[in-house]
């Protein structure tokens, strides 16, 4: 268990909390879709990850974006809603890390994700991360004029 504030939360409960909030999540009109945009792309510059990895022995790559925090009341809200607004793209769930703190992520391994819905949300970004999704794409090119073995 966590304490957040004055209250203890386990993984299980954690967990339960997020699927209800997915579930029950209704539009907040307190701020607009951009406004929320750009909070969303300062969160994703500092906590984000973007990435690819190798699988296997096959030349199959992976592109992997993911954004993540401490688990809070806060960032249940902000992890929700950012699901929502990328149209329920990648994956969102909880875990504990290897500290004992529960974590909340979002997740997507998806070319067309990625090169589509995330690139074109996170359109504020700058230095690195954006760099990282341009290279994305040029892999992603390059990936699509591997056709047979000689060109691997």
């Amino acid at each position: 268990m966590i304490n957040l504030i004055g209250m203890s939360i386990s993984l299980s409960e954690a967990k339960d909390a997020l699927k209800k909030a997915i579930l029950e999540y209704s539009p907040i009109t307190s701020s607009t879709s951009e406004s929320f945009q750009q909070v969303a792309n300062g969160v994703f510059q500092s906590e984000g990850t973007v990435s690819a990895r190798f699988r296997g022995d096959s030349f199959t790559i992976a592109p992997v974006v993911n954004l993540g925090q401490n688990y809070s009341a806060e960032s249940l809200e902000f992890f929700v809603r950012l699901y929502h607004e990328l149209g329920k793209v990648g994956s969102l769930n909880v875990v504990e890390t290897a500290s004992g703190n529960v974590f909340i992520r979002w997740t997507t391994e998806s070319w067309s994700a990625i090169l589509g819905v995330v690139t074109k949300y996170f359109s504020f970004l700058y230095g690195e991360k954006c760099i990282a999704l341009q290279k994305l794409a040029t892999i992603n090119k390059l990936i699509s004029n591997l056709t047979d073995d000689e060109t691997k």
